[in-house]
């Protein structure tokens, strides 16, 4: 699948589950959205995700674009399940392109998990900006989330959770080749939350 005009997708649900993309592929999948995208996806009783791929390869803008995707719907992180903004898992591939980057959701920003790997903004990214009430960039297991631009704003209003946060489940101090990490180049990091930067 490759889109190369404006991509708006929104998805509204008042009982079940809402995705604005959902992707569940084998690893030969692929889907490419190269122009302006912009994604909304909310549920009045159930969680909600603005993308959510399971592998797979997806590509959402690129270079001088603008990239919009915001989940607004149930969130508990005490027993689950969670509205995310962007989830990725089981060796999904995510690349995240554009000149602006914005993410938002009243439960988690970016999420990958497992072997997975996210990577959103390049050397020509201006913005990427991440606003959620819980995690605003998490990492977990074994994911790899690499973020580029001249500013990145991650603002959570999470409490007892970070801003910016990986999860290993690991008790040693240093991490295996398979553990999960988080990647920042930016001229201005901007990350406010009551945990800016939690690695557990």
């Amino acid at each position: 699948l490759k889109v190369s005009g404006k991509a708006d997708l929104t998805a509204n649900s008042t009982e079940g589950n809402a995705y604005g993309i959902k992707f569940v592929t084998t690893q030969n999948g692929q889907a490419e959205f190269l122009g302006d995208v912009a994604i909304s996806s909310s549920s009045e009783k159930s969680f909600a995700n603005g993308v959510r791929q399971s592998g797979g390869k997806v590509t959402l803008g690129s270079e001088g674009k603008s990239v919009t995707i915001s989940a607004n719907g149930f969130s508990d992180e005490e027993n689950g399940p969670t509205t995310k903004a962007v989830m990725l898992e089981e060796e999904g591939d995510l690349t995240i392109e554009g000149k602006t980057i914005a993410i938002s959701s009243n439960g988690r920003g970016l999420q990958a998990s497992e072997p997975s790997t996210m990577r959103v903004g390049n050397q020509a990214t201006e913005l990427i900006s991440i606003k959620s009430e819980s995690m605003g960039v998490f990492a977990l297991t074994g994911a790899k989330i690499d973020m580029q631009a001249q500013k990145i704003s991650v603002v959570s209003k999470a409490s007892g959770l970070g801003a910016i946060h990986t999860q290993n489940n690991q008790e040693n101090p240093k991490p295996s080749d398979d553990a999960s990490f988080v990647t920042i180049k930016a001229d201005n990091l901007d990350a406010v939350s009551y945990t800016h930067l939690r690695a557990h």
